[in-house]
């Protein structure tokens, strides 16, 4: 696995690079950083595989300059042009499959493929940026670490079953800085509704769905997978939000097939 770095917007973004061929991009959700794909690690390696973390994430560090969702797709695009990548498969988690339709708005001739992993199309209902706008305050007047211990807990099917991952989850949140957890519900706020992208998109649009997912919830992500011209659909049935992490050994093979499907 190689460490690399790429310059975007005048902050650094780091990413982690492994394997050869045709490259797939994943990008993560929020509260989250590229090791939100550790047990995906090391299991595509007849692919180039590119993990990011997004700027204020991980290794990379908070931009003040970005303020919506099209920036951080701008910002993928940076990663692939400092490798010099014309073409990939792009799986985004949650946040991360906000960016990945940004990314196909602005650079649809650079994809082969993409992966809506619990993510959604649909812009948020009027409960949900009022719920958005509530998270601001609490993180404003709290800090992030505490609002992440409210909802984290909440992304998992069996919080029994999964406490070492939620406590590994709310490290890795608690590194996020307010200001970026911020900057992050504001751009969730402002972000447009994206089905007409699905529809005109083609190419091939996997959607991976949590049938406990609070998040995106079962039905609505459902009605999303008719809008693609040729879709994959694979529903998790012992997961919330977090099935890369929750049902791994499905997922592997869920992504590896699609991976190969879409890449011939």
């Amino acid at each position: 696995m190689e460490i690399m770095k790429c310059n975007y917007d005048g902050e650094m973004i780091s990413y982690k690079k492994e394997g050869t061929g045709a490259a797939v991009v994943f990008v993560h959700g929020f509260g989250e950083d590229s090791k939100i794909w550790r047990k995906q690690e090391g299991t595509f390696n007849n692919f180039c595989c590119i993990y990011i973390d997004l700027p204020g994430s991980g290794d990379s560090p908070f931009n003040q300059k970005l303020s919506d969702i099209l920036d951080y797709a701008k910002a993928v695009n940076a990663v692939l042009e400092n490798e010099k990548i014309d073409h990939c498969i792009l799986i985004g988690h949650s946040m991360g499959g906000y960016i990945a339709l940004a990314f196909a708005q602005l650079f649809a001739d650079k994809l082969l493929a993409l992966c809506l992993f619990h993510s959604s199309a649909f812009a948020d209902s009027e409960e949900k940026i009022k719920n958005r706008k509530k998270s601001i305050e609490f993180v404003t007047a709290n800090g992030a670490a505490k609002y992440f211990k409210t909802i984290i807990p909440d992304l998992f099917f069996d919080n029994e079953k999964s406490a070492n991952l939620i406590q590994e989850q709310l490290a890795i949140a608690a590194l996020t800085s307010d200001a970026a957890v911020v900057q992050y519900l504001q751009a969730m706020i402002d972000r447009q509704d994206t089905t007409s992208v699905l529809k005109i998109l083609g190419v091939p649009v996997g959607f991976i769905l949590g049938e406990y997912d609070k998040a995106v919830p079962f039905t609505p992500g459902l009605e999303q997978s008719h809008l693609a011209d040729v879709t994959y659909l694979h529903v998790l049935r012992q997961t919330a939000h977090m099935g890369m992490l929750e049902e791994t050994s499905i997922v592997r093979e869920i992504l590896g097939e699609f991976l190969i499907s879409c890449s011939k």
